[in-house]
């Protein structure tokens, strides 16, 4: 449990890393490179999304206990 938690936190302090460094150099990049940086960056906040999901479920399982 406390790997994925960390791997959640990980995951979420890299996307925010690249979100950063995408608004640094749009104006650098193709539009075709922004859309696929874009893409990912889309994809992992909906995987950090469904593992923080999963991350409170089974807490509230525990909890229930």
């Amino acid at each position: 449990m406390e790997s994925k938690k960390k791997l959640v936190q990980g995951l979420t302090e890299d996307r925010v890393k690249l979100i950063q460094e995408l608004e640094k150099y749009r104006n650098a990049l193709s539009p075709f490179l922004i859309n696929v940086l874009q893409t990912n960056i889309d994809q992992w906040e909906t995987e950090i999304h469904d593992w923080q999901e999963e991350i409170n479920k089974i807490e509230a399982g525990k909890e229930s206990f």
